[in-house]
């Protein structure tokens, strides 16, 4: 299966409440651009707990990769350091 393409964000005012990818899920109609969002987050439940779950959605794509990297034979130099960097990343530090 092919996931939409990274990086994704958490939308902001009309979009709040939903994961975006940067690239593609767009379309050009009449009145403009409209994004389609690859999730929309249930909020209200408890807030810290919905951030912390976009921080990790947002971040879903990179961990993929850095994943990959780190399990080849000869992972780069710099694998490690940058799947730290991820792993803050989804959990919203």
């Amino acid at each position: 299966m092919k996931h939409s393409t990274g990086p994704w964000h958490k939308g902001q005012g009309s979009g709040e409440g939903s994961i975006f990818a940067e690239m593609g899920r767009m379309r050009l109609g009449k009145h403009g651009t409209t994004l389609y969002p690859i999730c929309r987050m249930i909020t209200e439940c408890d807030r810290e707990e919905d951030e912390a779950n976009a921080a990790l959605i947002t971040a879903a794509p990179e961990l993929l990769e850095a994943l990959t990297l780190l399990v080849e034979p000869c992972p780069p130099d710099f694998a490690i350091e940058w799947a730290k960097e991820i792993i803050k990343k989804a959990k919203g530090e």
